[in-house]
């Protein structure tokens, strides 16, 4: 279904290494998972999405704006609080980040979000109306811990003590599990129960886990990228623009949200001819060699640069918050017990590099459960009853997963290893 990209806007401002080998125990699936359990206790909730069909702000940021002053008048607009940390501030004052925000008709619970981006940085919700701007995940220290008590969870663990299902929340609430010390995920073999001590972000993401283990069939993920909204752009000349220069340019003649990051202090002269908003953008990013524009629903489209080994964060909504949660069965290209179809490690390498590539970042860490974390909060593990993949990312890292995997399922070993597998039928 294709996404309304309403109004304009301008925001200027790995592999995992060869010898790496994941390792698994092979258990069978379990039978048709039983519906979700009700906690003991009510869950956390988590903050309220933003509503892109709410109120629209239209203002503009004026390039070179201190930090500070900035975030106060966005926050003015919006009627939020805007706050970035200590590391986020000296960047900016620096000079490593440049300031220029210009929204019209644009989703005013986004702005944040949109804004961050432009940045490198994550939005996060915070109590009393705030929102904090960060390239870490300190603000998970925080959180206040809180007792929860989580029954039927019968149909999710095979091990006595339950410990392969506190290895697998263990994997799916990193980094909060090692940070905070005092956080408790343990089993209660008597009662059969989840005995909880956890933050707010982290029960939520608990409820989140839970609930595609449950499901009967993991609902795919869309096959195909939102679409750039199909606008026709008349020719336009640029002489040693830069690239907020250009995309305002562009903005103001598609009436299209447009935005990327403000650290690409190089100049361009491009003459972009007539024709679709794609092909122009597709033209400016060839010129300030970006990444391919991608469109993002409900506020416009992307241009931001091409991933780099340890980047900071691409940014928008912490991902701890808002990644996606999916549960991929491994049935159909292992075999029931791993065994009769592809090699379980391979399956699981590939998969790694795969997420690794598409997202660089901080050196992957290995998790419980086999699992692997790409960094705030974005991972995957091999949950062991349902013998499912269970992946928490962004939206793009998804689409390119299901998309490997269901190549798997289709061709066997051969997808792999280049020689005769066990086919499988569409």
């Amino acid at each position: 279904m294709a996404s309304r990209l309403g109004g304009s806007v301008l925001l200027a401002f790995v592999l995992l290494p060869c010898g790496c080998r994941l390792v698994f125990k092979n258990e069978p699936p379990a039978a048709a998972p039983r519906p979700i359990p009700t906690p003991v206790s009510e869950p956390a909730k988590p903050p309220p999405p933003p509503e892109a069909s709410g109120p629209k702000v239209s203002f503009e940021i004026p390039m070179q704006l201190a930090i500070d002053s900035a975030l106060r008048e966005i926050g003015r607009r919006i009627d939020r609080v805007l706050v970035a940390d200590g590391a986020l501030r000296q960047a900016a004052n620096a000079g490593e980040i440049g300031i220029w925000l210009r929204v019209r008709d644009f989703p005013r619970d986004e702005v944040p979000a949109w804004f961050a981006r432009g940045l490198r940085a994550y939005a996060v919700p915070r109590p009393d109306n705030h929102v904090l701007l960060t390239r870490r995940d300190d603000w998970m220290r925080q959180e206040e811990l809180k007792p929860r008590v989580v029954a039927d969870i019968g149909g999710l663990y095979t091990e006595s003590d339950g410990r392969d299902l506190t290895d697998a929340l263990e994997a799916a609430l990193y980094p909060v599990t090692r940070m905070r010390s005092e956080a408790k995920i343990a089993f209660e073999p008597a009662r059969r129960v989840l005995v909880l001590n956890l933050p707010d972000c982290a029960q939520s993401r608990l409820d989140r886990v839970l609930r595609v283990l449950r499901e009967p069939e993991a609902a795919l993920p869309a096959a195909s990228e939102p679409a750039i909204p199909d606008v026709q752009v008349s020719a336009m000349d640029l002489k040693d623009a830069t690239l907020p220069e250009a995309l305002d340019r562009l903005a103001a003649a598609s009436g299209v949200n447009l935005g990327s990051e403000l650290d690409n202090p190089a100049k361009h002269s491009l003459s972009i001819p007539a024709g679709s908003l794609s092909s122009a953008l597709q033209d400016i990013a060839r010129a300030f060699d970006l990444d391919a524009p991608r469109a993002v629903p409900g506020q416009g489209v992307w241009v931001g640069r091409k991933p780099r080994e340890n980047d900071p964060p691409v940014g928008g909504w912490h991902p701890y918050l808002r990644a996606e949660v999916r549960a991929y069965s491994l049935v159909g290209i292992t075999g029931p017990r791993g065994v009769g179809g592809i090699e379980l490690n391979v399956l699981l390498h590939t998969t790694a590099t795969l997420i690794r590539t598409l997202s660089p970042g901080p050196a992957p860490e290995a998790l419980p459960s086999g699992g692997i974390s790409f960094g705030s909060g974005r991972c995957f593990f091999l949950h062991r009853k349902t013998w499912r993949l269970v992946v928490i990312h962004d939206p793009e890292v998804q689409r390119a997963v299901a998309a490997h995997l269901a190549r798997l399922e289709k061709e066997g070993a051969k997808r792999l290893y280049g020689e005769p597998g066990p086919a499988k039928t569409p």
